[in-house]
This record gives structure tokens, C-alpha cells and sequence, in this order.
């Protein structure tokens, strides 16, 4: 800057300053030579901008992007790995049927089955994150929610920690899945044990805040509006910057080996997006973390989506068309409906379906298929054959749910939907319920 400006030219860049507090600012400076009339430097004329606060705009729209882009991946991830677990929990129980209880090869197969099961949990934990995954939201009340959570809370954190529960004065309704509160509470306790150590202090509070359009100015993920706030701190050891940067991204842990899988925060931020809210966290070294959850407040009058009820599984003389462009898939899953008693038509590809559609001599009844296939989507397919049989009934599956299918398609009773991987009698139970539709 000053071999610049001594050389009687302009100089532009930034600079860190100072406050008169002695806090820190970035500025964005220009600064002229101003000259006398013998051409030497007299003084220098500076105008001067802080730009603390676009900085730290820009620096939270590039870790949403590339939030976005590890969810995008770890939705490709699982939806895959869903698929080849529908191919081994399905052969385990096709392999199940055929063998007495009291054969050695029965508890291998009924292994096999309970650690695909497991597999598939931790599917459902990164789709969490992606928000690839089916949400029932209701309309709750946050405090009576939390209050129903908080005995299983005090036992996961010991009895070296104390938890203070801290209600705010209004009743914030907030339209959220409860599995996904649940979800959202459980790990940020955990993680907040787990930053104590063997003793010290956990609050857990909640808030009505309005934000307007000042205070959003600030905080590029942040929109106007009326929000519950559910806040957890704890006075934990903290963290520092760069360890704040990539808490929320799937995998990443500061815990030793076998001790975490560092996916509990990525669980969180999946659930809080999913359900139309951001988080602020606050972190420093030996001072704590403090995380802030906004929920958008809704009125009482919205809509409360309730679960249905699963009838029992039997066996029906129907005729269905199963269409999945991954061959062992479309093989385990015709075994399966062959064994509850329904002939199946089996296609790999959307264009392989409509041939055997406008060929068909008998009655098809049921399509089963599969949402993303390449050169047509199960939701293009299942209107394209509807067209030609107005009475075909559609069940759609996938490994996460896509946006082609939306989610309030797949909540709407007249489309049904079925999650890879998916047992033998969740897949009865889906065809009973579109049956006897």
C-alpha cells in the first residue's frame, strides 16, 4: 500500500481495522495522494467501507452451498445402498420362508436380515441429512413436545450433568415431524454431553422472536418473519473456528475412533431444513456452544396430518406389473409378490412396461414401480398407463423420495409410496391398503 501511494498513484484493497472498542472490522479502503503545487505529497484522502457483515454473508452462502452439495451426494449415496439392501433383506426372507426355525441356516439368514436392518437405519440418517426423506409434520405445541422428551433426555446424559429446562412464556405451535424433534433434541444433548465431559450444565429453552428484515440483512440463511426458537447450550469446552465450519457435515467428528460416527449434527441440520427452518450456532473454546433452532410459528387451525392404519397382510389373485431398472431388485421383489400369491409382469425399463401394457390379454391391476429410471420417471410412467387403464392402481418405491414425486403428493392419500428397503410384509401391507382402496 505505501510503495503505492508513495509513488503518487491511488491505491484500492482491504484492510483489517480497528474499533475504538479494540473489536476487529475488515474495511474496504480507497486512498488518494492529494499533491501541492510542486507535485510533492501533502497529505492522503482515504474513503473508507466496513464490510464485516457481506463478508460474513458470502461466507455463509458458500457453506450453504456446499451443505447442499454434501446432501446432494450423501442422497445419491444412500438411495443406491437402499436399493442393495432391498436385494438382501428381501433374498434373506425369501430364504427365511423356506427353512424351519430350528435349521442352522435360519439364524444366518435371520442375521443377515437384522444387520441389513441396521444398514438401513444409517440410510435413513443420511437421507435425514439430504431431506431425500418422507416427513409426517403436525401441528405441535413445542413446549408440551419437548416436556414428552425430556425424561429419556436426563437418562442419556448421566447424572453428573445437570438439565435445565427453560420454557418460554408463549405456546409456539410449530408444524414438525416428531420423529424429527426427537431426532433434533437427542443429538444435540448427546453432543452436548459429550462437550462437558463428567460434569456441568445443559439448558434447553425456548422463545417467540419476530425477525424483520434489519436483523436478516446479517444472516444470509436467515428469513423475515415469526419463529419458535428451541435453543440448547451447555458450558462445555466449545470449538473453535474451523472445527464450527464443518460440524454439520456428514461423517466429520472430533471424537477418537469407535467413539462417533459424525453424523449426529448432520441429522440435525437435515431435519431442521426439512422442516422450513435454519439454525445460528455460537461456539467458542472453553465457553460453551449455544445452538439456536427457528421453526416458523403456525396457527392452531393447520392442517394435522395423522398416520394410517396398516392392515394385515393376505394373499390376492391380482395381476401386478413391477417396473425397476436394477436387475437383482426386479428379480427379488417378483419373487416376493410371486410368494403372496400374485402373477407378476416383470419389466426393467419404463419403455419394456409399456410394450407388455399394450400386449396384455389379461387384466393388469397394480403397477409397482420405481420412481428414477432413466428416459422416464415412475410418476410419467404411471400417467402414461393410466391413460390406456384409467383402473390401474400405482404404488411407487424408491430409495428417497423424489422431488419429481413431491412430498405433498406422497402425503395425499391418493398416491402411495413405499421406501426401499422394505420387508416382505411391509410390502403386503402397502398392496392390502391399495387393494382395498
Amino acid at each position: 500500500m505505501w510503495k503505492t501511494l508513495s509513488s503518487g498513484k491511488n491505491w484500492h484493497g482491504r484492510l483489517i481495522n480497528k474499533h475504538k472498542d479494540g473489536s476487529l472490522y475488515t474495511e474496504e479502503s480507497n486512498i488518494s495522494p492529494v499533491f501541492d503545487d510542486n507535485g510533492a505529497i501533502q497529505y492522503y484522502v482515504a474513503a473508507k467501507l466496513d464490510i464485516s457483515a457481506e463478508i460474513r454473508r458470502e461466507e455463509e452462502y458458500r457453506q450453504a452451498q456446499k451443505m447442499e452439495a454434501i446432501g446432494q451426494f450423501a442422497g445419491g449415496v444412500a438411495h443406491d445402498f437402499n436399493n442393495m439392501l432391498s436385494v438382501i433383506i428381501g433374498r434373506a426372507e425369501l430364504g427365511m420362508r423356506k427353512l424351519d426355525s430350528e435349521n442352522p441356516l435360519y439364524a444366518i439368514f435371520q442375521e443377515i436380515q437384522k444387520t441389513a436392518q441396521r444398514s438401513a437405519n444409517l440410510t435413513q440418517q443420511l437421507l435425514a441429512y439430504a431431506r431425500k426423506q418422507p416427513a409426517s409434520p403436525t401441528v405441535q405445541k413445542l413446549n408440551q413436545s419437548i416436556e414428552g422428551i425430556l425424561d429419556l433426555l436426563r437418562q442419556l446424559i448421566g447424572k453428573g450433568i445437570q438439565l435445565n429446562w427453560i420454557p418460554g412464556a408463549c405456546s409456539c405451535r410449530v408444524n414438525i415431524d416428531f420423529g424429527h424433534l426427537d431426532q433434533i433434541l437427542t443429538n444435540l444433548t448427546i453432543n452436548a454431553r459429550d462437550a462437558i465431559g463428567s460434569k456441568g450444565t445443559i439448558n434447553i429453552e425456548t422463545e417467540e422472536v419476530t425477525l424483520d428484515e434489519a436483523c436478516c440483512d446479517s444472516h444470509a440463511k436467515f428469513i423475515p418473519g415469526t419463529y419458535a426458537v428451541l435453543t440448547v447450550s451447555d458450558d462445555g469446552k466449545g470449538m473453535d473456528r474451523e472445527t464450527l465450519k464443518r460440524i454439520f457435515e456428514p461423517f466429520f467428528t472430533t471424537k477418537g475412533l469407535g467413539q462417533g460416527t459424525g453424523l449426529g449434527l448432520a441429522i440435525v441440520y437435515g431435519a431442521v431444513r426439512q422442516n422450513q427452518g435454519f439454525i445460528d450456532v455460537r461456539s467458542e473454546l472453553g465457553s460453551g456452544t449455544t445452538f439456536k433452532i427457528y421453526l416458523p410459528k403456525v396457527m392452531p387451525a393447520d392442517i394435522v396430518v395423522t398416520a394410517k392404519s396398516n392392515p394385515a397382510p393376505r394373499k390376492h389373485g391380482k395381476t401386478i406389473l413391477l417396473v425397476e431398472d436394477e436387475a437383482d431388485l426386479l428379480e427379488v421383489v417378483g419373487v416376493m409378490l410371486s410368494e403372496l400369491g400374485y402373477e407378476v409382469l416383470a419389466a426393467n425399463s419404463p419403455k419394456e412396461a409399456i410394450s407388455i401394457v399394450e400386449n396384455a390379454t389379461g387384466t393388469i391391476n397394480i403397477l409397482i414401480t420405481d420412481i428414477m429410471m432413466p428416459g422416464m420417471n415412475g410418476r410419467e410412467l404411471s400417467r402414461y398407463l393410466q391413460k390406456l387403464n384409467p383402473d390401474l392402481k400405482v404404488l411407487f418405491m424408491s430409495g428417497f423420495t423424489s422431488e419429481i414425486v413431491l412430498q405433498s403428493e406422497i402425503q395425499n392419500k391418493d398416491v402411495h409410496f413405499m421406501a426401499k428397503p422394505f420387508s416382505l410384509k411391509e410390502l403386503a401391507t402397502n398392496l392390502n391398503g391399495l387393494i382395498d382402496k
